[in-house]
C-alpha cells in the first residue's frame, strides 16, 4: 500500500514595502530582483521613483522611471533590471526626517556633476538655473552631447530640491569636456552649478 506524502507547504510571500503576508487572492507585483509587493503598495511606491535621462549623440533621449525593485516605465521596455548603468539605488538618511537618493554606478563611468538641483531657483541658487538651462536644451534637442550623458534625478526630503547625478564613460571625458567648452565653460563650471 502507497502511503500519501504531504507536499511541502509553499513559503509565504511577504511584501517587500509594507512587510504584510501576500494572501492568495491579493494582486501583487514581482519586482527584477525576485521581491513581491501588494500592487497598491507598488503603486503607493510610485511617488519615490528616480528617472534617469540617457542623451544620445544622434539626438535621441531615453527615459527611465525606476524604484529600487520597479520599472515604471522606460523607453527601452527593459523591466527585468536597473537601468544601465545604475547599479544600485538608496535613500540616505541625514538625520530622522531628512535624507536623498543617492546611486551606486557601474564601472567604468565617471560622475561629471553630482548635487541637487531646484525648479525654484532665487538669487542665492542663480548657477542651479544654469544647469537647468542646459538640462533643457537638451531635452529640446537644441544642444546634443558628443558622447552619451547620462542624467538621472531621485527625490530628496525638501520638496523644492531633486538629487542628481550626471555620468558619462571615462574614456569621453576630453570630449565632454571640450563640447562642455563650447556650451557654458567647461568641465569644472559644470560641476560647480550642483553645489
Amino acid at each position: 500500500m502507497d502511503t500519501i506524502k504531504k507536499l511541502p507547504k509553499t513559503p509565504k510571500m511577504k511584501c517587500i514595502i509594507c512587510d504584510e503576508i501576500i494572501k492568495k487572492n491579493d494582486d501583487f507585483a514581482i519586482g527584477y530582483n525576485g521581491n513581491n509587493a501588494h500592487m497598491e503598495c507598488r503603486y503607493d511606491n510610485d511617488d519615490y521613483a528616480s528617472t534617469l535621462f540617457e542623451f544620445l549623440p544622434d539626438g535621441e533621449i531615453n527615459k527611465t522611471q525606476f524604484t529600487d525593485e520597479f520599472i515604471l516605465f522606460s523607453d527601452n521596455d527593459n523591466y527585468d533590471f536597473l537601468p544601465y548603468p545604475i547599479k544600485k539605488q538608496k535613500w540616505v538618511k541625514t538625520d530622522g526626517w531628512r535624507g536623498y537618493t543617492d546611486w551606486e554606478f557601474e564601472k567604468g563611468f565617471l560622475s561629471v556633476g553630482d548635487g541637487w538641483v531646484t525648479s525654484h531657483p532665487d538669487e542665492t541658487t542663480e548657477n542651479k538655473k544654469e544647469l537647468g538651462d542646459i538640462f533643457q536644451d537638451l531635452q529640446e534637442k537644441k544642444i546634443t552631447p558628443p558622447c552619451i550623458v547620462y542624467w538621472v534625478f531621485g527625490i530628496t526630503s525638501n520638496v523644492f530640491s531633486t538629487a542628481s547625478e550626471v555620468l558619462i564613460k571615462k574614456e569621453d571625458k576630453k570630449v565632454f569636456e571640450k563640447w562642455l567648452k563650447k556650451i557654458n565653460g567647461g568641465l569644472v563650471e559644470f560641476k560647480e552649478k550642483f553645489y
